[in-house]
């Protein structure tokens, strides 16, 4: 065993800087080998990719992050006071946030800067109506009782203290059998929070996620999250204390659509109308009805107003954002959930990391990246690089063509400061570096719009 392990750790190079293994990268190299390879080793996304399926749950990431900023970071009474200078002339932020709620001033700031020039682009203006309306919604739903303000101390949860947000970390990966390190990788990633508990004063993990509800088996699958497991052992070396269970923060996403302007023509009308009135003389009949009765019944269906054609005005965006905000207003579309730690599965996702790290060496030794076929569809979706895959089979393919559908990426991207974080390091103006957990962001300015299916 010992000796075999040496093989694969020297057929990568013995005193290489350790190459980065994420929850994320191990994921994928397990549902698809040839995806992984495309990804961490050949180091390429497809264009827009990241910007288009992420922009909603990344930005209410940054949104969240802000807030835990905005009421225990020092800097956060000068950033607020800088942005509301910024903001006098308009009254864009100020006015959409209900009382002295610093935090949320910094939240909302921090959206209308990344989505500016909203007003032309519909899928922006979308995006920027949800995610202000998820805010109102957060904020009310998790107000302490008791009169407290916002800004006051426990607002973000009565019964947890923040510590710190976005931790960073590294583990070694040992060996089950033998405890000796890997010499090839390490286990890196970032933890959204670290809590203390009010009430035993245990650490606590806290995990921000979006989902579309928190019903059915949605708790469930919760148990099932090996990278939570990982980040506890992190945290738990990084501050030197066990570390007792995750605290999910979860908020459901607005699916609402604004309702666009209709207005039904003649023909479509015609047809909408003669079928209605046809089913319904169907149902007369079946029913056992007097036949001499329905001419007198066929008068008075065709006077209701359903029956009449359609034209209905676009949705202005003030009726939108009401209709937004009483949506995600419901308690139910926000959840806390505590899942304690296992001892036992944590050390299964630890020694699954070992058995996964070893299987990518020996694919490297090989070059062997097999595809997994399952998951070139999974979901429904296609995968980001069926075209590639299909591409390689053909000789005849062009490189150009698919030059115009990728470009290169750094992997782990994720591991660098978010892009909310380094917006308030710079004292809430926004940076063009790039990077950060929204790559390729400000290209996507003007460009096609999105399909609500890839927002989510």
């Amino acid at each position: 065993m010992e000796t075999n392990e040496n093989e694969r750790d020297a057929a990568v190079g013995q005193g290489a800087r350790l190459d980065v293994l994420t929850y994320s990268a191990e994921s994928t190299f397990r549902n698809c080998r040839r995806k992984y390879r495309h990804r961490y080793v050949d180091g390429i996304v497809l264009r827009g990719e990241d910007a288009e399926a992420l922009y909603v749950g990344d930005l209410w990431h940054g949104m969240s992050e802000l807030l835990v900023l905005g009421e225990s970071d020092p800097r956060a009474q000068e950033t607020a006071a800088a942005i509301e200078r910024r903001d006098a002339e308009t009254g864009t932020v100020r006015a959409a946030v209900p009382g002295d709620d610093r935090p949320a001033v910094l939240s909302l700031a921090f959206l209308e800067d990344v989505l500016r020039g909203w007003e032309g682009v519909p899928w922006k203006r979308r995006i920027r109506h949800q995610l202000r309306a998820m805010l109102l919604g957060y904020r009310a739903r998790w107000a302490p009782q008791g009169g407290a303000r916002p800004g006051d101390e426990g607002l973000l949860d009565p019964d947890f203290e923040f510590l710190d947000v976005e931790v960073g970390f590294e583990l070694e990966i040992r060996n089950p059998e033998s405890g000796r390190s890997s010499r090839s990788f390490s286990s890196r990633g970032k933890v959204d929070g670290v809590v203390r508990s009010r009430r035993d004063g245990r650490l606590w993990i806290w995990e921000r996620k979006t989902a579309r509800s928190v019903g059915g088996d949605y708790v469930d699958r919760l148990w099932t999250d090996a990278q939570i497991q990982r980040y506890g052992a992190a945290v738990s070396s990084i501050f030197g204390e066990p570390v007792a269970g995750a605290v999910y923060d979860v908020s459901v996403k607005p699916l609402l659509k604004q309702a666009e302007e209709v207005h039904e023509s003649p023909d479509a009308h015609m047809i909408r109308f003669t079928g209605e009135i046809e089913k319904r003389r169907k149902a007369w009949a079946e029913a056992g009805k007097d036949p001499a009765k329905w001419e007198k019944e066929r008068e008075r269906v065709s006077k209701l107003k359903s029956l009449e054609p359609v034209h209905k005005s676009a949705e202005s965006d003030e009726e939108y954002l009401s209709r937004l905000v009483e949506w995600t207003g419901a308690q139910d579309k926000y959840a806390r959930l505590l899942v304690p730690f296992v001892p036992a599965d944590l050390e299964e996702s630890l020694a699954d990391t070992w058995e996964t790290s070893q299987q990518i060496l020996d694919a490297r030794r090989r070059g062997k990246w097999s595809r997994n076929r399952s998951q070139c569809y999974a979901f429904g979706r296609p995968c980001a690089y069926v075209t590639l895959c299909k591409a390689n089979q053909d000789p005849d393919s062009p490189d150009e063509t698919l030059a115009t559908l990728y470009e290169a990426a750094p992997p782990h991207q994720e591991l660098g400061p978010s892009r909310a974080r380094r917006w308030f390091d710079a004292g809430g103006i926004l940076q063009e570096d790039g990077g950060g957990d929204l790559p390729g962001f400000d290209s996507q300015i003007g460009g096609p719009p999105l399909d609500d299916s890839t927002l989510f």
